[in-house]
């Protein structure tokens, strides 16, 4: 944690304002896997720890969390987020991948729907600041081998049941040496009805959310002028 807060007050001095925590499994900082069921001490809160230290240095106007894996979203990591505002912007970016529990197990992610939509309730309430919303964003894949409609359906319903800001929308594409490859793959036509059609809703959730920010004063970062 020293030596990210040493640099950050480097940036900070060349006058950089805004801090971006990013990397692979950002969420398993200070553990030696990311692994959950595989970590020495999976209840210790080293990524809220940083925050709390980052979010102290003085002159800074922002901080932001970038792609985190859902289960590494906890009670103290919010607690670090409120306790640290308005410097710690209250976005996350959560990708969902697949809406559809019986995909979720073939892609080996370590979550289910139940996880994911109890986790999307908690950063709900916890980050409700003055009545506006967090800013919740996302990833999918449409057409992972053997997706059928009902899978493809559930992702489309849980994605309209959270209301994302954003979505990033990826037609699956093998990957040579993966379980997946060897699957039987499925219609590119059918891949590409499935991504227009979630490509349609992001677009309407998008704009619902950035409505419900009418008529209310927000802190913006200009990044040219």
């Amino acid at each position: 944690i020293g030596d990210v807060v040493t640099e950050a007050k480097c940036l900070i001095d060349l006058g950089h304002q805004e801090i971006v925590f990013t990397g692979v499994f950002i969420g398993a900082y200070g553990h030696e896997t990311a692994l959950r069921r595989k970590q020495s001490s999976p209840d210790s809160e080293h990524l809220a720890d940083l925050i709390d230290a980052v979010a102290q240095i003085n002159g800074i106007k922002r901080l932001r969390i970038s792609s985190m894996e859902p289960g590494d979203v906890t009670e103290s990591l919010l607690d670090a987020i409120v306790a640290n505002q308005p410097i710690v912007v209250p976005h996350l970016h959560l990708p969902l991948q697949s809406g559809s529990n019986q995909v979720l197990r073939k892609m080996n992610r370590q979550y289910n729907i139940s996880d994911y939509m109890e986790m999307i309730s908690m950063v709900k309430e916890r980050l409700n600041f003055d009545k506006l919303k967090p800013a919740i964003t996302t990833d999918i894949i449409c057409g992972f081998p053997t997706e059928t409609n009902e899978d493809f359906n559930e992702t489309y319903q849980i994605a309209h049941q959270i209301e994302y800001l954003h979505m990033h929308i990826f037609p699956y594409s093998i990957r040579t040496g993966t379980a997946a490859a060897r699957w039987k793959q499925l219609d590119p036509n059918i891949i590409k009805k499935r991504v227009s059609s979630l490509m349609q809703l992001n677009e309407n959730l998008s704009f619902k959310f950035r409505k419900h920010l009418l008529n209310r004063t927000v802190n913006v970062m200009l990044e040219k002028a």
